[in-house]
């Protein structure tokens, strides 16, 4: 049998049996038990873990795969771009060998070339350039002098009798990046150009990164809600 005295100040120092914290719980005197609110409570903190998680994984995916499918986009349609000029330039050449300047006259040219485009691209296009820099074919602006200062530079190389090897380059008109491929005719005698816009070509990763942030959005949404109503 258990005997003793406390005095009160012995007392005093005794834990409130009606409101005893344990953790993040309250224990009330009536035996309930209570969560104690505030950003410290258990269920705010798993939440911010997944989000932050979630947020986290969208930002490093975004950053590993948004370079790697740009480079290959373009590399994929760099090559296309050169392969066009040079197939589209090596039917002319055929035509041109045989009949001269006289294929400007009677529209072979233009019907060989009309609606020559990358599929998907409406932007990418093909238009020839003779030796005095005049745009012999072109969508809209045929008979006019050429403006495109790369395409310039090659006709007065040409002019010069250097003639550059084909490539693909890219340049800035009026604000907007261009890839232009291009194919010199053996003779020097025209530029089959073939060109496309870069904003156009990238179009599929824009669309690509709107869903992977809207996804994530749409995730985060749905993690949140789950979680807060079960636990």
């Amino acid at each position: 049998m258990l005997s003793g005295s406390f005095n009160k100040g012995e007392l005093s120092n005794l834990p409130d049996h009606k409101n005893m914290q344990i953790g993040d719980e309250v224990m009330e005197g009536n035996g309930m038990v209570k969560e104690s609110g505030g950003i410290h409570s258990l269920k705010v903190r798993i939440l911010l873990i997944i989000n932050i998680s979630v947020l986290l994984a969208t930002i490093v995916n975004l950053a590993v795969v948004i370079p790697l499918t740009r480079n290959n986009m373009l590399s994929v349609n760099k090559n296309y771009i050169f392969d066009m000029a040079k197939s589209y330039g090596k039917t002319i050449q055929l035509l041109y060998d045989r009949v001269g300047d006289e294929m400007y006259k009677d529209g072979t040219v233009e019907a060989i070339l009309k609606g020559a485009s990358i599929a998907g691209i409406d932007t990418s296009y093909v238009y020839l350039v003779d030796r005095q820099g005049i745009m012999r074919y072109h969508p809209t602006e045929q008979g006019q002098p050429v403006n495109n200062d790369v395409v310039a530079d090659l006709v007065r190389e040409m002019a010069a009798g250097i003639k550059p090897p084909a490539e693909v380059v890219r340049y800035e008109i009026d604000g907007d990046a261009r890839f232009t491929g291009y194919y010199i005719s053996d003779r020097m005698n025209f530029i089959l150009v073939f060109t496309a816009a870069e904003n156009e070509i990238l179009a599929p990763m824009y669309g690509m990164i709107k869903q992977s942030i809207f996804g994530a959005v749409i995730t985060l949404i749905a993690c949140s809600l789950l979680a807060f109503v079960s636990i």
